[in-house]
């Protein structure tokens, strides 16, 4: 090199190693306008690249430095790892590969290979590989944290482990062994332990984001919100410049609610913040770094309050540029595709499943979009359908749906979950639907109907909804009749013998307030009544309401008896032993709600203000039986007491919803109501102009 270059490179490689990685990139190509025959500049260009997020300018000047000096082993790794960021696994692949065919103990390529192996499903091939790492450099915690993740996907949690611990064996603060360390503890249900595990990543290092991150995450799960709100308080103080952390921390809401002034405070506070950021033009980039896409608290429907301005605002902040599908010739059958989450496949098939598996061919051409692990189990009950099962994160997904080509996507839910709060924006299909599997609007633009009926709508329902409202005639799902088997007994089940018993089952974020009286007053007036609940899984939460109903019913909050979370045969025996099952309000019971009316057990309702309370009385409406339908408050203690203490009007009650209830089970004409509105959907290409109620 002449002096000047050699002047040029020595302060190039200074601003690079200063972490002034721009004035790096500055300078190295200053140098190759003048000379372009140095390998180590393209090398090091690119690792400046690379750094800056630049993966294809990165490929591009590691080819060049190879070209020049093919033998250069860490830019070749440098080269496989920059395609792999890209989402070029064939290519990264054949780079590690040739590099080890020719350096064999080259175990840095070995642990490249590796995690090239595990993001294309091949877990087993990653462990092989991960294996040789730590053979080859048995002192690298990150080749023993990577094989602890192949392990882990090949449901080896005892391998998995082992792998952490001696990742933190060598190097105590390793923040990725230990988050993942935690994050096993965390799906073995070993909560307490994922909580050490994330607090001690904290006292080696208190300025861990992903430490942060995942305990926050946690906290939050466990209905601790104010612990929560504290790591979402030091990543915002460690980040002072990055407005997701003000966000993710303001939109917390308990699981368990104070009373209706705390619900009103916690959301004012959370819109002005979504005010004050899109004033300021704030966008989140999904891809960005330390972030992910925000998604509404999934305890904000259980406020009973309108959600569509709070949720409006929130998409409004989401940086995802939609890229429509290409055009494409309109054929005779929609092609549509349903979404279903990870883990959330039992649910859909006990709504959807029937739907999926009913829509008549000749009119719709169905198909299923899944992550891997979901594939077998919606495969067993659908063994007619399409399903494309893919890796279940962000880029896979749109990738594999984009590739699908769907005409139609269907979204059971939307918002119960990160990735399918999120995917709707990537706008994947001319129409897009959400339904009643989270059963409020998604406020997200690309999102063009949400599907309902006229059973479950008031008159003003359009306004609740930020999509076209569309109401079919009949419930939108082709439900699975549940049956019991065998006659359950009371002590068998933890249950007394002499008391009546007003079960509500519901999950206990559905506990307004405002029910707290509802209760109180069922068991005011029922001397031998007792109100049966259901713990949550996390003691902490049960242990919140218990100390709001001491708090607010304190005279028979003693008369409530919490029942263990059952298995589902044992959960029907439950019910059946019930005398009447209370419907929450003003978020009501679904799947609770076609159990009971299917062995005859009356459920008292009293219809909301929106749809996600108002399940059951389309229930009822459906089959023609209102004798359990409230009006106000005091006529839903009413009805629920004379059933309570009234055996032989309970009976009647029940005989009647037992006569009519076949309406609710299986139900062909939800099919047809679906078919006609794929139909016309697809003709109309996503327009939004407004269905009229019963139709689509």
């Amino acid at each position: 090199m002449a002096e000047t270059i050699e002047t040029l490179f020595a302060q190039a490689v200074e601003q690079q190693n200063a972490g002034n990685v721009a004035a790096a990139i500055a300078l190295y190509r200053r140098i190759l306008t003048v000379e372009n025959r140095y390998a180590v500049v393209h090398a090091n260009l690119g690792a400046a690249l690379m750094a800056m997020s630049d993966a294809r300018g990165a490929v591009t000047s590691y080819r060049r430095a190879l070209a020049l000096d093919p033998d250069r082993a860490d830019t070749t790794n440098n080269l496989g790892n920059a395609l792999h960021a890209l989402g070029r696994t064939e290519e990264a692949e054949r780079c590690f590969r040739d590099l080890l065919d020719r350096s064999p103990e080259n175990a840095t390529a070995h642990n490249n290979l590796g995690l090239v192996l595990l993001a294309t499903d091949r877990a087993e091939e990653a462990v092989a590989a991960f294996e040789q790492a730590v053979a080859l450099m048995p002192e690298s915690p990150d080749a023993h944290a990577n094989l602890g993740n192949a392990r882990k996907r090949l449901g080896d949690a005892e391998g998995a482990a082992a792998s952490y611990r001696r990742a933190l064996a060598i190097a105590p603060t390793h923040s990725g062994a230990l988050n993942s360390l935690a994050a096993l503890y965390h799906e073995q249900g070993r909560i307490e332990m994922a909580m050490t595990a994330l607090e001690t990543a904290l006292k080696r290092d208190p300025a861990s984001r992903m430490a942060l991150r995942n305990l926050a995450g946690i906290y939050e799960e466990q209905g601790r919100i104010g612990r929560a709100r504290a790591c979402f308080g030091r990543l915002a103080a460690l980040e002072p410049d990055n407005a997701y952390w003000t966000v993710r921390r303001e939109g917390l809401f308990p699981y368990v609610m104070g009373d209706r002034a705390d619900i009103a405070r916690r959301r004012e506070r959370f819109e002005s913040v979504l005010d004050g950021l899109a004033a300021r033009g704030v966008r989140f980039d999904p891809a960005g770094p330390s972030q992910g896409t925000l998604k509404p608290s999934f305890n904000l429907p259980y406020h009973g309050e309108n959600d569509l301005g709070i949720k409006r605002k929130l998409a409004a902040l989401i940086d995802i540029p939609a890229e429509p599908p290409e055009p494409r010739p309109a054929s005779e059958r929609p092609r549509v595709g349903f979404v279903v989450s990870p883990r959330h496949e039992g649910i859909f098939l006990k709504f959807m499943g029937g739907i999926v598996a009913g829509l008549s061919r000749d009119r719709v051409d169905p198909f299923v979009i899944c992550g891997r692990t979901g594939r077998d189990r919606l495969a067993g009950d659908l063994p007619d359908t399409e399903i494309r099962a893919f890796e279940s994160d962000l880029p896979s997904l749109v990738a594999g749906i984009r590739d699908a080509a769907p005409d139609i996507l269907y979204y059971f839910e939307v918002g119960t979950d990160q990735l399918n709060y999120t995917l709707p924006f990537f706008a994947l299909a001319p129409v897009q639907c959400a339904s009643w599997g989270f059963p409020v609007t998604t406020g997200i633009p690309a999102v063009t109907h949400f599907v309902s009926s006229t059973l479950l709508e008031p008159e003003d329902a359009a306004g609740h909804y930020g999509e076209t409202l569309v109401t079919l005639p009949t419930l939108p799902t082709h439900y699975r009749r549940p049956v019991l088997d065998g006659e359950p007994d009371r002590q068998a089940l933890g249950l007394p013998d002499d008391r009546n018993l007003y079960l509500c089952p519901q999950n206990l974020a559905k506990f307004h307030p405002d029910f707290d009286e509802s209760i109180a007053g069922i068991l005011r007036r029922d001397a031998k009544g007792t109100v049966v609940l259901v713990t949550h899984r996390r003691p902490h939460i049960t242990g919140i309401l218990k100390r709001r109903f001491r708090h607010t019913i304190p005279d028979v909050a003693h008369r409530i008896t919490w029942l263990p979370q059952q298995p589902p045969e044992k959960f029907l025996g439950v019910i059946r032993c019930a005398d009447v099952m209370l419907d929450t309000y003003p978020f009501g019971g679904g799947n609770t709600t076609y159990e009971a009316l299917a062995l005859g057990t009356p459920v008292v309702t009293l219809p909301a203000t929106y749809m996600r309370g108002r399940v059951t009385v389309g229930c009822y409406r459906r089959i023609g039986v209102m004798d359990c339908v409230a009006d106000s408050p005091a006529t839903y203690v009413d009805i629920a007491v004379a059933l309570g203490t009234d055996r032989a009007a309970r009976a009647a009650v029940s005989a009647k919803i037992l006569a009519a209830n076949d309406r609710l089970y299986e139900d062909d004409e939800a099919l047809r109501a679906l078919e006609d509105f794929f139909s016309g959907a697809q003709a109309g290409g996503g327009r939004r102009s407004k269905a009229p109620r019963g139709a689509p």
